[in-house]
């Protein structure tokens, strides 16, 4: 994509329905991340979109409702608030729970360990959320892809030139 093409995501996204373990029927939308683990070659438009405005549910939703057997602590839509950069919550059966949209999008490689909670999988051992979360945005996984979410935004917000559009800029400049 060159940095002059402009996005156009439209406003109303495709919703689909899936059901919290009560059966009630929930919308979700094509912007939760649920929908993007372990997906390769995102179109950057939409990756921007969800980056910019990801789904999150309601002030009303019922995450109590998804608790797992002998789990306590229900995740907390104040989390959503206070960590919005980086943090989302995927309703989607099968991958319900918390994720870092920035690691979602921009899987980081592994060096050594095993990803895991926040990254392919959900977070949802939310009693040790603040520990836990304090670690992700400290580890060599988040700061990978931190730095690559930087430079494509810079990129789409036109801040920086793509690489080939750069080497055309200097195969012209010597001509």
């Amino acid at each position: 994509m060159e940095s002059s093409e402009l996005c156009v995501v439209e406003s109303a996204s495709v919703t689909m329905n899936t059901k919290n373990n009560r059966g009630h029927i929930i919308l979700t939308h094509e912007k939760d991340i649920g929908n993007y683990l372990n997906v390769e070659n995102i179109d950057d438009c939409l990756k921007h979109e969800v980056l910019r405005n990801p789904w999150v549910p309601n002030t009303i939703y019922d995450f109590k409702s998804e608790l797992k057997s002998g789990r306590t602590r229900a995740f907390r839509y104040q989390w959503l608030q206070e960590n919005g950069s980086w943090l989302t919550y995927s309703a989607l059966e099968g991958v319900k729970g918390a994720f870092c949209r920035i690691c979602v999008l921009f899987k980081p490689s592994i060096h050594r360990g095993v990803q895991g909670g926040f990254i392919i999988k959900p977070f949802n051992k939310y009693k040790d959320f603040h520990a836990s979360s304090k670690i992700h945005l400290s580890s060599n996984w988040h700061t990978e892809s931190m730095s690559r979410t930087k430079d494509f935004m810079d990129i789409m917000n036109c801040k920086k030139i793509i690489v080939i559009e750069q080497v055309n800029s200097g195969l012209h400049k010597e001509i």
